[in-house]
């Protein structure tokens, strides 16, 4: 398993960066030696090394830490990118949030501490083939020079910190700063949620509320999400409107029982399942064990 941080980032960092209104810094000149066509173009680039969930699969997520405004916003910025996915390009990947009768979630957001002049910080997971298993996003709700509660723009901050983060997972790279000398970075104001934010809760506006064309297109030329089969669930669709070749995928429920008659007696077990999301036999991601309790053969009297 490869994990790699990702987050909001204008240098090519490993978090959400945020640039002063006026005033971009010497570490952002190193970033525009990255300009490539895509990002000259202010849409992002493909991240190499992390390629994105599987194509057609349910993720949960659990935004329970947060609190107030901060986890409205964070299902908003999920239900968009759920509604882009099925939508309007070919990946098809849907986000639910956990609930008591769902498999374990594999995206979780907290609230915590991020470094420097980072809003947000990902540590993502994946297989050895780049294939996203597992993300966690750290939001910085402590330091009030990234977001705070007392200025415009609270309202939609935590939104565009989550789309942008969601961005990382679903295979997209952070946009090179276009103009290091430009106020805000130069970058075309709203275009990408993989922009980088502008002042305290964005109040410069780099960052829209909602997937852009830009991100669609991105995703699009993704090599897992090749093809016209988007739509939710497998079922064809997307932005195309169905065809495709789309893999043949479900969810299996493995069990797991570990005797221990020296402990709980003859003939009895603790017993635990997981869910693995398999696609043409080969296991994509896993749920987290769950611990189902004690069993007999015969049952206990």
């Amino acid at each position: 398993m490869r994990t790699s941080n990702r987050g909001m980032s204008a240098h090519g960092g490993k978090a959400l960066f945020v640039l002063p209104l006026f005033v971009v810094g010497l570490i952002a000149i190193m970033e525009f030696t990255r300009l490539n066509t895509v990002a000259s173009s202010g849409c992002p680039p493909l991240n190499s090394n992390v390629k994105g969930w599987p194509k057609n699969t349910t993720i949960y997520f659990d935004v329970s830490d947060l609190i107030g405004t901060q986890q409205t916003q964070a299902r908003s910025a999920f239900q968009k990118w759920t509604d882009a996915n099925t939508n309007n390009n070919t990946s098809g990947v849907r986000f639910v949030e956990k609930g008591p009768n769902t498999p374990a979630a594999t995206f979780t957001v907290k609230r915590g501490h991020v470094a420097g002049s980072n809003a947000a910080q990902s540590d993502i997971t994946t297989n050895a083939n780049g294939i996203v298993t597992g993300a966690i996003v750290n939001i910085d709700v402590y330091d009030f020079a990234k977001t705070n509660p007392g200025q415009s723009g609270y309202d939609n901050i935590f939104l565009k910190i989550m789309l942008h983060e969601i961005g990382h997972t679903m295979g997209l790279d952070d946009i090179p700063i276009p103009n290091p000398n430009s106020s805000c970075g130069g970058y075309s104001s709203g275009k990408s949620v993989m922009n980088a934010a502008c002042g305290v809760n964005d109040n410069g506006g780099n960052l829209p509320t909602k997937v852009k064309d830009c991100d669609n297109n991105t995703v699009k030329t993704n090599s897992i999400y090749a093809g016209s089969g988007g739509g939710s669930g497998g079922t064809g669709g997307g932005d195309t409107g169905g065809g495709g070749n789309p893999p043949q995928c479900n969810y299996q429920t493995v069990y797991t029982s570990v005797y221990d008659p020296a402990e709980l007696g003859e003939g009895c077990y603790r017993k635990y399942h997981r869910v693995d999301y398999v696609c043409n036999g080969v296991v994509q991601w896993s749920s987290a064990e769950t611990y189902d309790g004690i069993f007999c053969d015969p049952p206990l009297q």
